[in-house]
């Protein structure tokens, strides 16, 4: 339920204004959102085909069989252990994070989430930085911040 209440709470939120508002960010960033989603809800699905097999099979034939190479969920393959990058889950964490901070800033000061706030300054080490950069306008649309300001801790 943790995982569940992660994707929507803090995946969701972070690339919805891609998703909705392309023409600020563009289409290239939308697609990016969109292929992103896919990803991650075809294997949410393929967690729960274990539990509710009939219907992810029902979800995945419907949703997912035409863009997949394998006639059934059941006979998807699983990513390895190799191919998992430790610092972008890191940095998954370290991004839910400040989410997590800025929601709790405004609840504290009586704000609005949809309230904008003039600056968050990220303090992360330097592997993160350039993923930060990245991500910029997400966390600024996410938080609703003016303006990010990145520190590096060594």
């Amino acid at each position: 339920m943790i995982f569940c209440m992660d994707l929507y709470d803090y995946y969701l939120e972070i690339v919805k204004e891609r998703l909705y508002q392309p023409e600020l960010h563009g289409y290239k960033e939308r697609h990016s959102a969109q292929y992103a989603l896919y990803y991650c809800m075809l294997n949410t699905l393929k967690l729960y085909a274990v539990y509710v097999p009939h219907i992810t099979e029902y979800i995945y034939q419907e949703f997912f069989r035409q863009n997949e190479n394998s006639i059934s969920i059941h006979n998807l393959y699983w990513e390895t252990e190799e191919s998992l990058d430790n610092d972008i889950i890191l940095f998954g964490e370290k991004l839910k994070e400040i989410i997590a901070n800025t929601r709790k800033y405004k609840s504290e000061n009586a704000l609005s989430m949809k309230s904008e706030i003039k600056e968050i300054v990220i303090n992360t080490d330097e592997k993160f930085m350039e993923l930060f950069k990245q991500t910029i306008n997400d966390i600024k649309a996410c938080c609703k911040a003016k303006e990010i300001i990145f520190r590096a801790q060594w």
